[in-house]
């Protein structure tokens, strides 16, 4: 995990690929908020999760011109956004673009790059379609149940290993 997390910087992130190896991650980005109690000299701390912007990112923009059609949105579930490596160079380093709105109230921002297993990341990306499938409500497309790997029952049994940076303070 040390060799995929090499640094982060104004909110860029590099991620090692494992050519032929499939392997799966989600990254989240995490503000230092600051708020204030009624007089001036209180300030408490405490950290958000912050939404991503997609469409400048390839890996996390799976739009598709159908979806943009039917307006069809783009959500991750809980901001973990979710990718695997079958879109990067068989060799290579991928830096991703990660483009948070600026918050006044935000200081500081931090990284949290996650290293998932397979059944972690399919059953995310089970969430994500459900979450984002609007015209499945109207009978127009398939509604599919969340993924399980339990025979005869429900649930999942995943894992993950998270990296995060240092807080970075807000320029």
């Amino acid at each position: 995990m040390e060799k995929i997390l090499k640094k982060t910087l104004e909110r860029q992130t590099w991620v090692k690929n494992t050519p032929g190896i499939p392997d799966y991650f989600g990254v989240r980005v995490v503000g230092l908020a600051n708020t204030y109690d009624g007089d001036r000299d209180t300030v408490y701390q405490h950290s958000e999760v912050e939404e991503i912007e997609t469409s400048t990112e390839p890996v996390l923009n799976n739009y598709t011109l159908g979806d943009l059609q039917f307006d069809e949105s783009n959500t991750y579930w809980g901001n973990l956004y979710i990718f695997d490596n079958s879109s990067f160079l068989k060799d290579c380093d991928y830096t991703l673009h990660l483009n948070v709105r600026s918050s006044g109230y935000i200081s500081a921002y931090r990284v949290e790059l996650y290293h998932l297993t397979q059944e972690f990341y399919k059953f995310f990306k089970s969430l994500n379609e459900s979450q984002n499938n609007k015209i499945g409500n109207y009978g127009m497309s398939f509604v599919l149940p969340s993924y399980t790997n339990f025979i005869n029952g429900a649930g999942v049994l995943g894992g993950y290993n998270v990296k995060s940076t240092i807080w970075i303070e807000k320029k």
